[in-house]
């Protein structure tokens, strides 16, 4: 009995089935659009610091935790904007080919100083945003948005939604093992058996 038999025998699936169920990466991310609460919200830390040792030696209405609730407000204004970005990545060969269509150019590497640039920094980013993005669906193949995101969005914004698209590319995509998940069941003393069942 060859190998292959012993595996069907053991109830191994099918290759055929196994192949049909393959999915490439995908990945997500959640940006806020709101960028600029981030640094209001971080002076308001500040000041309700400030306030708070105020209020400790004063006989005063507490100022504190008027500001707290302002944070409060600031954080659930930039959650309300957030935008969740998806990316399912190309497969080997799409990607290679991508690649291929945008080198790297001897200005950019000059600019970045290394000759080792894979491709250009400034076209091949929008192009596989473009071409891998899921969600939103307005920015499925959408070249001009994205290189209007590349190029003109605040760099942590534009990094975060980058740093998604190469992951679903170029990660390995190992089985998913949830070490936050198992220590939840852990902790409810439930196997994850009964939990599953619940849900």
């Amino acid at each position: 009995m060859t190998s292959k038999t012993t595996e069907d025998a053991q109830g191994a699936l099918p290759w055929a089935v196994l192949k049909k169920a393959r999915r490439n990466t995908v990945k997500s991310v959640r940006v806020t659009m709101r960028g600029d609460l981030v640094d209001e919200v971080e002076r308001l830390e500040e000041d309700m610091r400030r306030e708070e040792e105020i209020d400790k030696w004063e006989n005063r209405l507490p100022v504190a935790p008027q500001i707290a609730r302002k944070i409060r407000e600031l954080e659930d204004e930039a959650r309300d904007s957030e935008v969740e970005f998806i990316f399912e990545g190309l497969g080997r060969g799409e990607f290679a080919k991508l690649q291929a269509a945008h080198p790297a150019t001897d200005a950019s590497k000059t600019e970045l100083g290394t000759q080792e640039l894979e491709w250009d920094p400034h076209t091949f980013p929008p192009a596989l945003m473009a071409a891998t993005c899921i969600a939103p669906g307005e920015l499925r193949g959408n070249l001009e948005e994205w290189t209007d995101i590349h190029e003109n969005w605040a760099t942590g914004q534009a990094m975060r939604i980058w740093m998604a698209c190469i992951s679903a590319n170029t990660a390995v995509a190992d089985s998913p093992k949830s070490d936050l998940a198992s220590e939840v069941l852990r902790r409810l003393g439930s196997g994850s058996s009964s939990t599953t069942a619940s849900l």
